[in-house]
């Protein structure tokens, strides 16, 4: 994960008294940027001991063109580990585990505008204008890790997307 912030005064006009000055000039940028990988995941099966893992019998375990299908594992890379006829356990554990395939990454930057505005005394009004996820990237949820689900690998979900809000705040 990396998370980087940065804040940067905008010069212009800042130094000017008059009106023009007071409206135009003194405004402020400031941004989040956060990048990450995606999370590690256990691929399961369905049996009688929980978190049951499949053999991963080689091969790409992500689809290439994920982002159009939205299925992003592929099934043909795992093979089901027999299970016993009586107690539906699986009789050996399978040799998938949790580091050899991460869910989709994550990139996300927030963007803030703000103008101070001096009131009386050390009193100030700020407006302030905040975008997250300001170029509405696609925050992918993880997909179904259960190998015998009928939506096994398909990503169901997607996070939220670009949020714009308009705020004023009084420091006094």
């Amino acid at each position: 994960r990396v998370t980087g912030t940065v804040v940067y005064d905008v010069p212009w006009l800042a130094n000017r008294h008059d009106m023009l000055g007071g409206v135009l000039g003194g405004w402020q940028l400031s941004s989040v940027v956060n990048i990450r990988s995606g999370e590690p995941l256990r691929i399961t099966q369905a049996s009688g001991i929980a978190n049951s893992r499949p053999d991963y019998n080689g091969g790409n375990q992500i689809f290439d063109n994920w982002r159009d299908t939205m299925q992003y594992l592929d099934r043909t890379a795992y093979t089901l580990v027999p299970t016993s006829p009586t107690t539906g356990a699986t009789i050996r554990p399978g040799n998938q585990n949790s580091s050899q395939v991460r869910g989709p990454g994550r990139r996300r930057v927030d963007l803030t505008v703000a103008k101070a505005f001096k009131l009386h005394g050390q009193s100030q009004l700020q407006f302030r204008i905040e975008s997250f996820n300001v170029f509405n990237w696609r925050q992918y949820s993880n997909p179904n890790t259960t190998v015998t689900s009928p939506t096994f690998g398909q990503i169901t979900s997607v996070g939220s997307t670009r949020t714009v809000q308009i705020g004023l705040r009084l420091t006094f």
